[in-house]
């Protein structure tokens, strides 16, 4: 019989290895995070429309069209967070946590934001997110932190062929200078534009770079580059940062049309990618108005966010971690009279940080050996009356199929040898 109900589009449940995985990257990213000294901070999902329509632009992609966004009983106008820097800046402001111009913060939020676009691979329409902010930033060594933090992290989940394609947008009077120069140039190509192109061009031409159809064509590709506008000041700045990194053994692409989504950044930008994936895997950059904008003192801050869903299918598509998956020890017992025996048994290798599970409605061994491969379980102890007249009980490693007889009183040392 089938389910009388179906997710909603866009959306995904995750179970066994994926749980797994989703779980053990937040659990990882938020390890590292706070070695270098970022502490986990817990937003609404539920936040006020406008905030995100005054934070990205009203251009943005995320504010003209993928916002969950409607009113609530209250005729108030909310949406489901489409990004987490926004709420995080809001959150900062709002507690007054900048008390003083001297004061940084290196916050991290972690959980779901939504986002009403065309579901496909990697891209769904609730998604789990890592948001890293630091908040009063001013140090070019900043910028190198947080790449540094990111390269560390996929470092730490053993993800191979990451690369950091990086660009320097320039500051708001330099990006004006080229935003005008972008207006003239692609005014002559303007009736190959799309519509969506054609808009752009009025109020936002840098969306157009990196829209995926109008920034594919030649006259985009050909139009002037925000290094013709830089200050040689900030083209030492990301010289300086491109040769640390490199120094760090940190690889970086320089991409001139990078650019970002959002209208908050400035400054350095960057996306992170895989060798063996499409699509960037994460991104961010310096944005600097924001925390004024909602309320707060004038202040530069640089972050990033990271996707989770989308570090997770790398690392299947890399097999990584995918052994670990599963319990330590699954407890047959093959007998109804060693029930009590097997369960103290349980509780005895929990108490010494082992998974362990079991199924008492079970005795039959070729069942229990099922049920503990579905459990993905390195170790099977099975327990019978003769093991416990015997004082004994008989080990199945999974991996190597071999069969041991462990004295009772050795086992919890035998596990803390092997496991």
């Amino acid at each position: 019989m089938g389910s009388k109900y179906s997710r909603v589009r866009g959306t995904n449940d995750f179970f066994f290895k994926e749980g797994y995985l989703h779980s053990k990257i937040e659990q990882v990213a938020l390890q590292i995070s706070r070695k270098y000294g970022f502490s986990e901070v817990k937003t609404p999902i539920l936040e006020e429309t406008n905030l995100f329509i005054r934070s990205m632009g009203e251009t943005s992609d995320v504010a003209k069209k993928e916002m969950y966004n409607f009113k609530d009983k209250g005729d108030r106008d909310v949406c489901m967070r489409p990004e987490w820097t926004a709420g995080i800046a809001r959150a900062v402001v709002e507690n007054k946590l900048l008390n003083n111009t001297n004061t940084s913060l290196k916050l991290v939020g972690c959980g779901p934001v939504f986002r009403y676009d065309r579901p496909q691979a990697g891209r769904y329409r609730q998604f789990d997110q890592l948001s890293f902010e630091w908040i009063n930033s001013n140090s070019i060594f900043d910028d190198i932190e947080v790449i540094l933090l990111f390269n560390d992290i996929m470092k730490a989940l053993e993800i191979s062929g990451v690369y950091f394609v990086i660009n320097n947008i320039g500051s708001f009077d330099s990006r004006k200078k080229w935003i005008a120069a972008l207006q003239n140039h692609l005014e002559q190509y303007k009736d190959q534009l799309s519509e969506l192109g054609r808009e752009r061009l009025i109020k936002n031409p840098l969306r157009i770079l990196d829209d995926k159809i109008d920034g594919e064509k030649d006259f985009v590709k050909n139009a002037p580059k925000i290094t013709e506008f830089l200050s040689q000041e900030e083209k030492d700045n990301f010289v300086f940062i491109q040769t640390v990194l490199f120094n760090f053994g940190v690889k970086c692409v320089v991409d001139v049309n990078l650019v970002r989504g959002l209208d908050y950044y400035t400054d350095l930008v960057f996306e992170v990618k895989s060798n063996c994936v499409s699509g960037s895997l994460g991104g961010g950059g310096r944005y600097s108005n924001l925390i004024k904008e909602i309320g707060g003192n004038d202040c530069s801050c640089i972050g990033f966010g990271l996707g989770v869903e989308r570090v997770m299918n790398v690392m299947i598509e890399q097999n990584i971690y995918i052994d670990d998956y599963g319990v330590d020890i699954f407890v047959a017992k093959i007998d109804d009279s060693v029930e009590e025996e097997s369960f103290e048994l349980i509780h005895s290798l929990r108490k010494n940080d082992f998974s362990v599970t079991s199924d008492f409605s079970k005795n039959k061994l070729s069942s229990l050996f099922s049920i503990a491969e579905k459990c993905k379980a390195k170790y099977i102890v099975i327990v019978g009356k003769k093991d416990i007249e015997n004082g004994v009980f008989t080990v199945k490693n999974q991996k190597t199929l071999k069969q041991e007889i462990i004295k009772k009183n050795e086992i919890l040392e035998y596990f803390k040898k092997n496991i």
